[in-house]
């Protein structure tokens, strides 16, 4: 089973509508992590942009229309990245450990 991660970085606060707009598209759960934004050159005064970071793994069949579903539902451009999963230790679904 061929698994990948999708990293959503939204504005703080909307990461419950990422969840929810995925879970619509068949993820069956997710990770928020709240972050800020760090830019490369520090300035003498700046105000870091606190944004959501939400992760969800999922199975190769359902990551476009998940990103599909997460686009659709919001008007701005939202900022998603994949990235393929190699190996996972201890990854459950529905209760029942994952494994290759």
């Amino acid at each position: 089973m061929e698994k990948r991660m999708l990293m959503i970085s939204v504005p703080l606060g909307k990461a419950e509508r990422v969840v929810q707009l995925a879970n619509q598209a068949g993820a069956s759960g997710a990770t928020i992590l709240h972050t800020r934004e760090a830019l490369a050159e520090p300035k003498s005064f700046q105000l870091e942009p606190q944004r959501d970071l939400v992760l969800i793994v999922t199975n190769l069949e359902f990551q476009k229309s998940i990103e599909e579903s997460i686009r659709g539902g919001f008007e701005q451009a939202i900022k998603i990245y994949c990235v393929p999963i190699f190996d996972s230790v201890g990854l459950e679904h529905g209760g029942k450990t994952i494994s290759e």
